[in-house]
């Protein structure tokens, strides 16, 4: 695994990936004189694999501590969610969060911490005083870790903008734009420690990678094109394929069959999919959001969009005129609670019984949980 090598080596100290003279195309470490290949995860930043660093056991060893490590950050933003605790809930409890935290992954840690830091922004915005100077320092110091998280999330630190109500005073209107300036510039540092090495040189050289980003510099309608490709174009007719089978659907259909290599069948996912819906309609007690902040959203949204799309056809598919192959479900689970912010208050607080909720989205989650252990357990012929 990819990921794993990635690791490895970090723990034998080389923070910056390095080269081999013998395989010029592939990011490597050596295991004892033995070459061992990988290539998109060496531009990853040593924060992503914390759990694995910290500790420092075999694979499986790696993976409970990724997933205790992962489950414990959500956990955080759940409990500092107050009354956003639903939406927050609802993503963490979907299949395709699950699997992206039992494994030592970069996905792990990037979509955890992204969470915690919604979470953080949303209690920050319930408070009843306004926003204080070392609340905006608070979210610096996370706002340069999630530049350290995957290079597109750097964006979800536009969010702290959603505050802009909660902060008295020009001045500190303006300071509030600190912390999304941090992730940038976190996130800027360590991709200029990486610029000398292509994202997945097995696929697409630096050089290309270059080339396509001054196509799209000097022809920006180019993108918009991309997306709509991205967007419209029928999954099954993307010909990438992996061991002769073409993977494009299994990649985009895994937010209701919960993985790309296992897809879950429907008895499985749909209980715990309309548990998430239960939650994402009932709003308990939501502060109102101005048309300002619902604009915010949106943007980012989309910016994260164009951003991943951008990424994927310069450094994964080498074509800025095609669709941008490669792109996941699981990829946007970062910006999924900004997303569900967007729901209209269907079912108000007032309206709904508690205890018959809390009571039915657990059943329904239990339900498929253990439906997919059981799916996993059992020895399929």
């Amino acid at each position: 695994m990819a990921h794993w090598a990635r690791i490895l080596q970090i723990r034998a100290g080389n923070i910056i990936p390095v080269f081999s003279d013998e395989y010029h195309d592939w990011v490597v470490y050596r295991d004892h004189g033995k070459i061992i290949t990988f290539n998109n995860t060496a531009v990853n930043a040593p924060f992503v694999y914390f759990p694995s660093l910290i500790v420092r056991g075999n694979f499986r060893v790696s993976s409970v501590a990724t997933l205790i490590c992962s489950a414990t950050i959500i956990a955080v933003a759940i409990w500092v969610a107050k009354s956003y605790v639903n939406i927050i809930l609802a993503i963490a409890i979907l299949p395709t969060t699950f699997f992206s935290m039992i494994f030592p992954t970069a996905d792990a840690v990037t979509n955890s911490y992204c969470l915690l830091f919604i979470a953080v922004v949303l209690c920050l915005y319930q408070r009843d005083d306004m926003l204080q100077y070392w609340h905006i320092a608070l979210l610096c110091m996370m706002g340069a870790l999630l530049g350290q998280v995957k290079i597109t999330c750097f964006i979800i630190a536009l969010f702290v903008l959603f505050l802009i109500p909660k902060a008295h005073g020009c001045v500190k209107k303006i300071t509030l734009a600190l912390p999304a300036l941090t992730a940038f510039v976190s996130m800027w540092l360590w991709r200029a420690k990486t610029s000398q090495i292509a994202v997945a040189p097995n696929r697409v050289p630096l050089e290309k990678t270059h080339e396509l980003e001054g196509q799209l510099l000097q022809s920006p309608w180019k993108i918009f094109l991309l997306i709509g490709r991205s967007l419209f174009k029928p999954m099954d007719f993307d010909t990438e394929k992996i061991n002769g089978q073409l993977v494009n659907s299994r990649r985009n259909l895994q937010f209701f069959t919960g993985t790309e290599e296992i897809q879950l069948p429907l008895i499985v996912m749909a209980p715990v999919l309309i548990a998430i819906m239960m939650l994402l309609i009932v709003h308990m007690s939501y502060k109102n959001i101005n048309k300002l902040q619902v604009g915010l959203i949106v943007l980012i949204i989309v910016l994260y969009y164009v951003l991943s799309c951008v990424a994927m056809s310069i450094t994964w598919v080498g074509n800025v005129d095609v669709y941008a192959s490669g792109l996941q479900n699981r990829y946007f689970i970062p910006v999924l609670p900004l997303a569900a912010l967007l729901f209209p208050n269907f079912i108000r607080d007032e309206n709904i019984n508690r205890r018959v909720l809390a009571i039915s989205v657990a059943a329904l989650t239990a339900f498929s949980y253990i439906a997919i252990a059981i799916t996993y357990v059992i020895q399929w012929k």
